[in-house]
């Protein structure tokens, strides 16, 4: 199994660019710095659930709690 802060960095970073929004202008959106948006993209942070809500308003997704996988 990915490493759960990878994956969830790569579901960003993909609904981030099909916004067509830079990691620049997502920090703005959510009063971020810039390196954080990279770290988390990057799976090199982890993410809070109270950031990851930001994340999910700012890119207009819902949060999935828990994921099924078969």
């Amino acid at each position: 199994m990915k490493d759960i802060n990878k994956k969830i960095g790569e579901q960003l970073k993909a609904r981030r660019l099909e916004l067509n929004l830079s990691q620049r202008e997502l920090a703005e959106i959510m009063d971020l710095h810039p390196n954080n948006v990279y770290e988390t993209e990057n799976g090199k942070r982890g993410i809070s659930v109270q950031t990851l809500e930001k994340y999910c308003k700012a890119l207009k997704l819902r949060i999935e709690l828990v994921e099924n996988e078969q």
